[in-house]
């Protein structure tokens, strides 16, 4: 026993200072890395699709000799991929270049004077206009500069189900408020079938899908905060109308209040807001339902008028401070954006919508949306989809919003004026602690 005991400890301490060996290896190969003026190093997504379309890319690029080469990986394992990017900035391990970096990140790196203005370089200018990116781009100013290249535009749009509306006598989806409280009264079996899912969930990321994406939509695109003077200005009749809205869903048990993953997909509920990225769900799971899905535009008042607006689920890239040849990643980054086959290539792979505002009239994209309705719907709104606003504290705001907001109407513990007077108040202190 004694001998077999020995054995054991000697292959656990092996272990041991193999993980450590490890370790530290890769700590050194990542300063290396870092320290290397002739290679560029390049954080992706942590997502098997984009990690495959990026290494299209960068192979291109380093095969092409027209400037430093590219190296790649996806961002390190942690809780949040901004955790892991934080982390990296800190320990001055982070990279010359990142993707997957949302509005209120990038307000938070340009903030802290991590990141470099994009719209400094030459040839950026041209860039925008090219990719007819102008009014895009109007979104994503902080302080009178754009830190954040956006990559994909994800608008947020209503899926259907149109076999079930119509097994209920419905010939149409609904895309007013009206349209919605006459359907559900016929559908909803409280408990057990619900006509929508108006709150999304529990999480600070899920009021991107309710209250500001009905906020957008009820008000053309109009802010919930003034980034200029950083101060709340959601106590109007656009959040007065939204939340009413998702009122009368909760006390009338219209809507689900704990979703459920596939509750779409099995029919619990016959509407929900989704992305394009649900789209691949689809076909993987259940490619049935491609059939009897129908788009529509996110809910609005009866008394709308005009283009419905729509939040956008969108991501970019930034060039950090660190980065010891700006120039050279520059270089790089708009060789990659300024090829439309690589907007192309991410069309297919991913089914998400490059941030272009051409992809309705270009023609190199013509022949994938005719066969590809779905994502061509949702290209077709991403002029009209906003991200959310360039605030450090988008966590903070949106937790508030969730709970000073819905879970008081869910639990009846506040009127709709009441509860948009007391976030309007507890955003401005968040706000105001942060000027």
């Amino acid at each position: 026993m004694k001998v077999k005991t020995g054995i054991k400890e000697r292959i656990i301490v092996i272990v041991i200072l193999a993980l450590l060996a490890w370790y530290v290896v890769s700590i050194i190969e990542n300063k290396t890395e870092k320290r290397d003026p002739d290679i560029l190093t390049l954080w992706v997504a942590p997502n098997q699709v984009q990690g495959l379309f990026w290494n299209k890319v960068v192979t291109d690029w380093n095969k092409s000799g027209q400037g430093l080469k590219v190296k790649f990986r996806s961002i390190p394992a942690a809780s949040s991929s901004e955790q892991a990017i934080l982390t990296a900035i800190i320990s001055n391990t982070n990279p010359d270049m990142s993707t997957n970096i949302f509005s209120g990140f990038g307000a938070q790196l340009s903030s802290l004077n991590a990141v470099h203005p994009l719209s400094d370089f030459d040839g950026y200018d041209e860039l925008i206009k090219e990719r007819k990116m102008e009014e895009i781009m109007k979104h994503w100013v902080y302080k009178g500069k754009n830190f954040i290249f956006p990559i994909y535009c994800n608008p947020t749009l209503f899926w259907w189900r149109w076999d079930k509306l119509q097994e209920h006598g419905f010939n149409k989806i609904p895309t007013t408020y009206s349209d919605l409280y006459e359907m559900a009264k016929k559908v909803t079996i409280p408990y057990k079938r619900y006509a929508i899912q108006a709150v999304r969930g529990r999480d600070w990321w899920d009021r991107w899908s309710d209250y500001i994406a009905y906020y957008y939509a009820a008000g053309n695109g109009a802010p919930y905060i003034n980034v200029k003077e950083n101060k709340a200005v959601l106590d109007n009749k656009y959040s007065v109308e939204a939340l009413t809205f998702i009122k009368k869903c909760i006390d009338n048990k219209w809507t689900m209040l704990e979703p459920l993953p596939n509750a779409f997909y099995q029919g619990w509920v016959f509407g929900a807001v989704h992305g394009p990225w649900d789209i691949l769900v689809v076909k993987q799971l259940y490619p049935k339902l491609l059939k009897v899905i129908k788009l529509g535009p996110i809910l609005v008042p009866d008394s709308h008028k005009g283009p419905t607006y729509t939040y956008a689920d969108s991501k970019g890239w930034v060039i950090f401070k660190s980065c010891q040849r700006k120039e050279e990643a520059w270089k790089f980054m708009k060789w990659v954006f300024s090829q439309d086959k690589y907007s192309k290539l991410w069309i297919e792979m991913t089914s998400m919508a490059p941030a272009r505002g051409d992809l309705m009239q270009n023609p190199n994209f013509a022949e994938y949306y005719k066969t590809h309705p779905i994502a061509k719907q949702y290209a077709g709104y991403v002029s009209r989809s906003i991200p959310t606003a360039f605030i450090t504290e988008t966590l903070a705001v949106q937790s508030a919003m969730t709970n000073l907001v819905i879970e008081p109407l869910e639990y009846k513990t506040s009127t709709v004026k009441q509860a948009i007077k007391n976030l309007t108040e507890k955003i401005n202190t968040i706000l105001k602690n942060k000027r």
